[in-house]
C-alpha cells in the first residue's frame, strides 16, 4: 500500500504500543457523534481502541451533543487515561453538525465516522485502508449487521432491516457483497473528499449521510462497499423508539431528495404512497373497492413476516412481533415523508451567497432601499446603532473604550463609528464575516474572514461579540445553535453578547428565517437575555421614512428584537481536550 496523500498536517510520531510501526500505513482520525450514549458507549471505544492497526496511526475524536445521561463524564475519564482520545462539544446537537465541526479538527488522511451504538471488528481499520487500495474509491464501508446479543424485539428489527420488505434493497444492509454502491453504512472517507465534495447538511437532521453520497456521487465521487469491513449495531428496544427514528428518517427525506437532482428511487416513495392507501376508505364513498389495498399489505405483510421472523422464537409471537416492526417502519416513514413535503430551503453555500448579493446589487430598487443615504434606512440603522450603545453604556458605564469587541456578520459595517460616542476604540473591534470581499470595504483595521461557526479565536479573548441579522439568514436550528455557541465561547464570561435580529417573518425575504424570543434566549441557555423592541416596519418606513418616528412608538409594529445576554452565572465546564 502506499501513503494515501493528505493536506492536514499529521501529529508526532507516538510510542508504537501495536507491537510494530508500519509507517506505510496512513493517520486514521476516527470521527465518533455522541447524543446520550452511556449505554454502550464504554464498549464501542473499546472495540475502536483495540484495533489491530498501529497505536500510532490512529486517534479518535468524539463530538457530543450536549449529553445528559453521563455520557460527558465517561468521555472525561476515557480521554484522562487514553491519550488516543479526544473530545469536544457539538452545540448544534445533530450528526450533520458533530461532522462538520469535527472535521475540522481531525488529523488523518482517512477519516473514518463512527457511531455510539456501534462496535467494530478488530481489523475493521486495516480492512478500510485496503479496500481503499483495493477499490480507489473515495469512501468505503462495510455492510450493516446486527450485534448477536440482543432481545426478541431487537432481533425483530435487525431481521426487517436485513430484509428487502423493509429497507428496500439498498446494498449495505446485506452481507456478503463487495461492490461499487450508492451508499454505504457509516463510511470511511479520504480527507480530501470531504473537502471536495462539502459538509453534511445541517438542515437535515436525519438522512444528512444519504444527501451526502448522493451529491458526492454525482460530482463523481466513488463509494465502495466492502463485506470485509466489518461492525455490529443495536437496533432501536421498543416500538415507539423505532417510530420516532423511522418518522424522523421519512420527515428529512423529502429535503434530501430535493437537494440532489435524480437521487429519488421507488423505494423512497412507496411508504408514504402506502400510508395514502391504506387511508383511502376514509376519503372514498366506495370504502370495500379501498379496502383493496389494506388487504393487499396485509397479505405482504404476513408473508414477508413469515420468511423475515429470527429463528427459535415462538411461531405466532415472533410472526406478530416481526408484523409490528415492519409495520411501524413503513407506517411511521410514510407519515414522516408526507409531513416533509413541505419546501425547505438550504442554508446558501458561499458562492450562492456572493450570487444573492450580486442580484440585490444589480437591482435597483433594492440599492435605493438599502443605499447609506436612503432616510428610512438611515433611520432604522441609526435607531439599532443607538440601541447597541445604550446596552453598552448601561453595563461598562465609561468603559466602553477599553472593551475589545467583535462584529459577526460585519460585511462593511462600521461598529467603531457607530459606537464612537461611548469610546469605542477602532483598534480593538474587530470585524468577521464569512466573505472575504464584503469585509475589504469595512473599515475596521482588524478584518478576519472567517465562518462563524468555528471562530478562529481563543475562548474568552472579546469583552463584547455583536452580530446583527446572521442568525436570522441562518435557516438551520442546529447551525445557529453552533453560532451562539461560538459567540458565548469566545465572549468572556463576565463580557455582553448583543444579538439584533428578526422576530416576525419577512415574506419579501426567502433567504431569512425569523428568530422568535424563545427561540433567541434558547441559544443562550447559561445567561441572562434582556430583549428591546426595535425596527418598526422596514419596507414602510423605507418608502414613508416621515413615518419612523410614530411608528417606532407603538412597539407590536417593532419587528427587531435586541437581545443583551449577560454574563454567565458561572464557567463552562470545558470539555477534554478541547481548546
Amino acid at each position: 500500500m502506499t501513503e494515501l496523500s493528505a493536506t492536514l498536517a499529521e501529529p508526532p510520531r507516538a510510542r508504537d504500543t501495536s507491537g510494530g510501526a508500519e509507517p506505510t500505513l496512513p493517520f486514521v482520525t476516527i470521527l465518533m457523534p455522541t447524543l446520550n450514549e452511556a449505554a454502550h458507549l464504554d464498549a464501542t471505544l473499546a472495540s475502536l481502541l483495540q484495533q489491530d492497526y498501529p497505536a500510532d496511526r490512529f486517534e479518535v475524536v468524539v463530538m457530543d451533543g450536549r449529553s445528559t445521561d453521563g455520557t460527558r463524564e465517561l468521555l472525561d475519564a476515557w480521554a484522562r487515561r487514553e491519550p488516543r482520545v479526544r473530545w469536544f462539544d457539538n452545540p448544534g446537537v445533530i450528526v450533520s453538525t458533530a461532522l462538520n465541526l469535527g472535521f475540522p479538527r481531525v488529523r488523518g488522511a482517512i477519516v473514518a465516522r463512527a457511531d455510539g451504538h456501534s462496535t467494530y471488528a478488530p481489523d475493521y481499520l486495516r480492512a478500510a485502508v485496503a479496500a481503499f487500495a483495493k477499490s480507489g474509491a473515495d469512501v468505503v464501508g462495510g455492510p450493516m449487521v446486527a450485534a448477536r446479543e440482543l432481545s426478541p424485539f431487537q432481533q425483530a428489527v435487525a431481521a426487517a432491516l436485513a430484509s428487502p420488505f423493509g429497507m428496500g434493497g439498498a446494498a449495505f444492509h446485506f452481507e456478503g457483497r463487495s461492490e461499487e454502491a450508492e451508499a454505504v453504512y457509516l463510511g470511511v472517507y479520504r480527507a480530501d473528499a470531504l473537502r471536495r465534495f462539502g459538509p453534511f447538511d445541517e438542515l437535515l437532521v436525519r438522512d444528512e449521510d444519504d444527501e451526502w453520497f448522493a451529491r458526492a456521487r454525482r460530482r463523481g465521487a466513488k463509494v465502495w462497499l466492502d463485506g470485509a469491513i466489518r461492525s455490529a449495531y443495536t437496533p432501536r428496544s421498543s416500538l415507539g423508539s423505532l417510530a420516532r427514528q423511522y418518522f424522523g428518517y421519512g420527515r428529512y427525506k423529502p429535503a434530501a431528495l430535493r437537494r440532489v437532482p435524480g437521487s429519488r428511487r421507488l423505494r423512497h416513495l412507496v411508504p408514504s404512497a402506502l400510508v395514502v392507501a391504506l387511508a383511502l376508505p376514509l376519503a372514498t364513498p366506495w370504502p370495500a373497492l379501498a379496502l383493496l389495498p389494506l388487504v393487499a399489505y396485509a397479505a405482504a405483510l404476513l408473508r414477508a413476516s413469515v420468511r423475515a421472523r429470527p429463528r427459535g422464537q415462538p411461531f405466532f409471537a415472533g410472526l406478530l412481533r416481526q408484523a409490528a416492526v415492519f409495520a411501524t417502519m413503513h407506517l411511521a416513514y410514510g407519515v414522516g415523508f408526507l409531513a416533509g413535503l413541505r419546501r425547505d430551503l438550504p442554508d446558501p453555500t458561499p458562492e450562492q451567497m456572493r450570487a444573492i448579493y450580486a442580484r440585490y446589487a444589480s437591482d435597483p430598487r433594492k440599492r435605493r432601499a438599502w443605499s447609506d443615504s436612503q432616510p428610512g434606512q438611515v433611520a432604522i440603522v441609526r435607531e439599532r446603532d443607538a440601541a447597541l450603545a445604550a446596552a453598552l453604556r448601561e453595563r461598562f458605564g465609561a468603559r466602553v473604550g477599553e472593551l475589545s469587541l467583535l462584529d459577526l456578520g460585519a460585511g462593511d459595517r462600521d461598529l467603531a463609528a457607530a459606537l464612537a460616542e461611548q469610546g469605542a476604540a477602532p483598534r480593538r473591534v474587530v470585524a468577521c464575516d464569512l466573505l472575504a470581499e464584503r469585509l475589504a470595504r469595512n473599515p475596521q483595521r482588524r478584518r478576519i474572514a472567517a465562518d462563524s461557526r468555528l471562530l478562529p479565536f481563543r475562548s474568552g479573548s472579546f469583552d463584547v461579540v455583536v452580530q446583527c441579522t446572521m442568525l436570522s439568514s441562518v435557516r438551520a436550528p442546529a447551525a445557529r445553535r453552533v453560532i451562539a455557541a461560538e459567540m458565548a465561547r469566545v465572549c468572556r464570561a463576565d463580557g455582553l453578547l448583543l444579538s439584533y435580529d428578526a422576530r416576525a417573518a419577512n415574506p419579501l425575504n426567502r433567504h431569512v428565517r425569523r428568530l422568535p424570543r424563545a427561540e433567541h434566549a434558547a441559544l443562550f441557555p447559561d445567561r441572562p437575555v434582556a430583549f428591546r423592541r426595535l425596527t418598526p416596519l422596514p419596507p414602510l418606513v423605507r418608502r414613508l421614512p416621515w413615518l419612523f418616528a410614530l411608528l417606532a412608538r407603538i412597539k407590536p409594529l417593532c419587528l427587531f428584537d435586541l437581545a443583551a445576554i449577560g454574563a454567565a452565572p458561572r464557567a463552562p465546564r470545558s470539555a477534554a481536550g478541547a481548546s
